[in-house]
């Protein structure tokens, strides 16, 4: 996903970024990192083999070959 900040229309503030909206029946409502206004997410925010681990534990895969899901918090 290609994110823009909220700076003025003459700075380009295109970054990359991964931010993913996940809904089912399986996650809870919350996040675990906000862009902030220069489309930068907190240190520490897991990449995307993070996204792909907690995907395939809310879909309650049979293993998990992306490695430990570090959005725990966010899984029912």
């Amino acid at each position: 996903m290609r994110s823009r900040g909220v700076h003025g229309a003459s700075q380009s503030a295109h970054a990359s970024a991964l931010s993913a909206t996940v809904i089912g029946k399986y996650e809870r409502v919350g996040t675990t990192g906000r862009m902030n206004d220069r489309v930068q997410l907190p240190a520490g925010v897991p990449s995307a083999p993070g996204l792909w681990s907690s995907l395939s534990r809310v879909l309650q895969a049979p293993a998990q070959p992306f490695g430990t899901n570090p959005h725990q918090s966010l899984v029912l």
